[in-house]
Formats: C-alpha cells, sequence, structure tokens
C-alpha cells in the first residue's frame, strides 16, 4: 500500500533543530518498510494551539490520499494527529466515510470495526492528558504573576499585556497583517520601543510565546 505520513512537534525549535521529527521519520519509516508498504512522503506540522484549521501539513497529506496519489494515512499515534476529540472524530469520519484507512505505528486501522474501540480510547485519553496539561500550564503561570512575572513573554522589553492582546486576536483568527494594523491603530509599541508593527515581528512573536508556553507544559 502507497501511504503518506504525517507527524507534528509542537514548538518551532523543535522543527528547527530537529528534535521529535527526525525521530518519528524514523519510526513511520521502519514500520512501514516492515509491514511491506511504501511511503511515498512524510509531512510535518509545528502547531501548539488548538487551532485544527492551521495543521495545514495534515490537510495536505490527506489531499494527497484523497486524490489517488496515495492509499491511506500513516500516523503515530491520534494524540500526534489531532488537537481535540471533535477534531478527531472528523477526521474518522471523513476517512470512514470515504474508505481511505488511516493507519497508526500500533497496527490500527480506522477501517477496522474491531479497532474501533480501542481508536475511541486513545482518543479519549489524548484529551484528558491535553486537558490535565492545559490545567497545569494555568497554575504555573498563576503562580508566576503571583510572583510578579510574566511567563511566556517572547521579548524582555514587551509587556505582559501587549503579549496577552497579541494571543487575543490571534484566537479570534485574525491574520498576521490585521493583527500588526490593529497594534498600530492602538499605538502599542513594537518590540524595542519601535512604533510600527510588521506582519513578521507580529509572527516571531507568535511563534515564541508558543514554544514558551509548550516547555512550560512539558
Amino acid at each position: 500500500m502507497r501511504l503518506v505520513g504525517y507527524i507534528r512537534v509542537s514548538t518551532r525549535k523543535q522543527a528547527e533543530e530537529g528534535h521529535g521529527l527526525d525521530a518519528q521519520r524514523a519510526l513511520q519509516h521502519g514500520w512501514a518498510g516492515q509491514h511491506g508498504h511504501e511511503l511515498i512522503a512524510v509531512i510535518p506540522d509545528v502547531m501548539t494551539s488548538r487551532r485544527t484549521d492551521r495543521l495545514h501539513g495534515r490537510e495536505a497529506a490527506i489531499r494527497l490520499v484523497e486524490t489517488g496519489l496515495a492509499d491511506g494515512l500513516l500516523i503515530l499515534r491520534w494524540d500526534r494527529a489531532t488537537r481535540s476529540l471533535i477534531d478527531g472524530q472528523q477526521l474518522l469520519e471523513r476517512s470512514r466515510a470515504a474508505g481511505w484507512p488511516i493507519l497508526d505505528t500500533n497496527g490500527k486501522s480506522s477501517l477496522s470495526k474491531s479497532d474501533n474501540l480501542m481508536t475511541n480510547m486513545e482518543q479519549v485519553i489524548a484529551e484528558d492528558e491535553r486537558e490535565r496539561i492545559s490545567q497545569r500550564t494555568k497554575e504555573g503561570l498563576a503562580a508566576a504573576r503571583l510572583k510578579g512575572k510574566v511567563p511566556g513573554r517572547p521579548a524582555a522589553d514587551l509587556p505582559g499585556m501587549t503579549v496577552h492582546m497579541l494571543a487575543d486576536l490571534d484566537q479570534k483568527g485574525m491574520s498576521a497583517r490585521a493583527i500588526a494594523q490593529t497594534l498600530n491603530e492602538r499605538g502599542v509599541p513594537s518590540p524595542g520601543g519601535g512604533a510600527r508593527w510588521s506582519h513578521s515581528t507580529v509572527l516571531r512573536v507568535l511563534r515564541r510565546a508558543e514554544d514558551e508556553r509548550a516547555e512550560a507544559a512539558s
């Protein structure tokens, strides 16, 4: 079977330094070879938040399957392939409705009725773990604030309020250019005390904040 692999890491630091990605690629290639499958590509995502609309790598991998260039999608585990229980169920339904399989390296298939219970259990467990990590992160942030610290600050000269403002605008689905324009209109100083924000500066701040939140949760 021709498979396209999908892998994900939580921080850009991991992606840039190869931590996680290389290991995941090696596991997928090893599993595919052992089971007689051809792995035609391995596509990654780098994302910490639960914004599943930003899983562009996963969508690209699925499109390869849906257009007939591959026969199925290979993942390591369900917690690497999804960011929420609802998203996981939607991914399963997409696979089953079209008749192409999602295989994991434990040998389960989305098209196998006998694997349904275990797959569902894995997704519930992954969702519970995400909630636990989120709660630990919130508790850590609250404790740091009580000590007068602002964790997750992406630049020493950026107030915590500015970081929270960027995160709020990002969660509302605004593009980096729209966020930059909004900050400029509000007169919010950019890093280094500059007067103007650019979309690239917004992206840098958001990416570093994501990295630091992921490290705090690990």
